[in-house]
């Protein structure tokens, strides 16, 4: 199978520090064939194409990548349908400048724009008739800010593509180590038999970063630590934990958020706290974003009843580390450890989210169902937090 990769907003930030490398990846670790391989990249002004790969690679790998040959920039007006008609035409005058045929080929969509302008392209797309069966597209996070606007999200993208075209990006599920996590859990008889005989207290799922927010402050003001981690990526890890490893991998990440009870007590069982110096650094004295948050949850599926899921997640934070804890209910246990932080030689995650999209493989895209009930969980307390303000919001010290 041939595959034209078109990427709109590839000469922006994620596209050169994420996309392309991990495209240069896929060539010279011989993962992908650049014979059966086209990358396009759509901008809305003329650009070159040697100048935006030496930005993200560097002159001399760039020179030297296997990427260059078969990467080009294509202009367009984003919201001017007449110009996706000749996006279709300027697709096929490449495929038939390979020799492909249009029955061999798949395009895949990438938008790496905001949600707002994703939304719209995916209409435009569908509107020029690039929606067919060999057309898949791959949206980018956030999927809305809230339950309602991830509806409202959902309903305009999949007007004119269906879920099994869409894949849905969540750049931390394909990290090596959550990926093999499963398979990990599966394995362990004696865990599976103590979760059995009620024998675990606590799961905790700690991601701390030692950065702060490093200048995002438009960004970060307007997401918060709940929004920008745990909603999504903490979330598919607990649904990951949580699976039934007898059922299809997606079905099951999104039965087992669906099996979470609602938060009764979102005092109680949500902390929310703000690095020293943030204020400072977002220019705002009154902004009550949390930069870091834990929240406890509880399942309703049989065999976790009465287990604490803690989600943990902070910025500045005195150290780096990504884990899982799994807390026993006799005091003679120690806890089990399992590291979920990267190793150097593991796979790029965009790597791998371009692997899967180009062989079809949907288990580590994120469904819209999944997505929705972790809006569920998580929106009632966003918007306590919201109408409580200050109250409750705690502080700490950056890194230490």
């Amino acid at each position: 199978m041939k595959t034209q990769i078109v990427i709109f907003g590839l000469a922006g930030d994620l596209g050169k520090r994420k996309l392309l490398p991990a495209l240069d990846y896929i060539l010279n670790d011989k993962s992908a064939d650049a014979g059966n391989l086209e990358v396009i990249g759509i901008s809305r002004r003329q650009v070159d194409a040697q100048l935006i790969l030496e930005a993200s690679l560097g002159q001399d790998n760039a020179q030297s990548s296997p990427l260059t040959p078969i990467l080009s920039f294509h202009k367009m007006n984003l919201a001017d349908i007449d110009d996706y008609i000749v996006l279709k035409q300027h697709l096929r005058s490449r495929r038939t400048k390979r020799g492909w045929r249009a029955s061999e080929t798949q395009v895949l969509f990438y938008l790496s724009v905001p949600p707002t302008s994703a939304a719209k392209i995916s209409e435009l797309l569908g509107k020029s008739s690039l929606n067919s069966d060999n057309f898949k597209i791959l949206f980018e996070k956030p999927f809305g800010i809230d339950l309602r606007s991830a509806e409202e999200f959902f309903a305009r993208t999949s007007q004119y593509f269906s879920e099994k075209q869409i894949l849905r990006v969540d750049h931390y599920l394909m990290k090596t180590p959550i990926r093999g996590l499963q398979a990990i859990l599966e394995k362990n008889q004696i865990l599976r038999d103590l979760r059995l005989q009620k024998q675990i207290k606590s799961v905790i799922i700690t991601a701390h970063e030692t950065l702060d927010i490093e200048g995002r402050a438009i960004f970060y003001e307007q997401t918060g630590a709940l929004r920008d981690f745990v909603q999504n990526h903490l979330a598919s890890i607990l649904a990951t934990i949580l699976s039934n490893e007898n059922t299809n991998f997606r079905v099951a990440r999104a039965g087992a958020l669906e099996s979470l009870n609602n938060i009764r007590d979102i005092s109680m069982q949500t902390k929310r706290a703000q690095y020293k110096g943030y204020r400072q650094e977002v220019a705002n004295q009154n902004s009550n974003t949390e930069t870091f948050c834990e929240i406890q949850l509880n399942s309703s599926e049989k065999s976790w009843q009465g287990v604490n899921f803690i989600l943990r997640h902070g910025k500045a934070m005195a150290k780096k580390q990504s884990k899982i804890e799994i807390e026993f209910t006799s005091k003679r246990s120690k806890p089990l450890l399992i590291n979920i932080a990267d190793d150097a030689t593991d796979t790029p995650p965009y790597a791998q989210v371009f692997l899967d999209a180009i062989s079809g493989k949907k288990n580590f895209f994120v469904s819209q169902k999944e997505i929705l009930e972790s809006w569920r969980i998580f929106d009632p307390v966003l918007k306590d937090w919201e109408f409580r303000a200050a109250e409750g919001l705690e502080f700490y010290d950056k890194n230490i």
